[in-house]
């Protein structure tokens, strides 16, 4: 049977194919490569905010599966700014190269997050950015 002829059925991932990444306090990132996105998962403990970056080349889009998590992006070319609260079922959010993130957990537990993209995060492709998060949210 040729490429063309073969059947295709469905394959299972798991989130453990890629190291973990534990390296910052309060955040587990697991990311799995599912044929050409990068699909990242976070979970978050309360008041931990996570990020401060941008990407130049890195389109992601998230969204939010557990939890209540303030987004802080800041457009690092014009300066523009905007604070989005995202829940479950709230919707995603397509995050564009250059616009930097930072997200808190203001959750009374771990919030989780899904992040799609077209490149693994921690791929030399992340720039600092400090945004200030709004800390009275909780």
């Amino acid at each position: 049977m040729s490429n063309l002829d073969e059947v295709q059925f469905i394959r299972q991932y798991r989130f453990q194919e890629l190291p973990e990444d534990g390296s910052k306090p309060g955040r587990v990132l697991r990311t799995v490569k599912v044929g050409e996105v990068y699909i990242s998962h976070l979970v978050i403990d309360p008041g931990v905010i996570t990020g401060n970056l941008y990407h130049q080349e890195t389109r992601v889009i998230t969204l939010v599966t557990r939890g209540r998590v303030l987004f802080t992006f800041k457009q690092v070319r014009t300066g523009e700014r905007r604070e989005v609260f995202l829940r479950p079922g709230d919707g995603i959010v397509h995050i564009p190269p250059f616009v930097a993130i930072a997200s808190k957990n203001v959750f009374y537990d771990a919030s989780e997050v899904l992040y799609f993209s077209n490149k693994p995060f921690r791929s030399g492709d992340d720039y600092p950015c400090e945004i200030m998060v709004n800390t009275t949210a909780i």
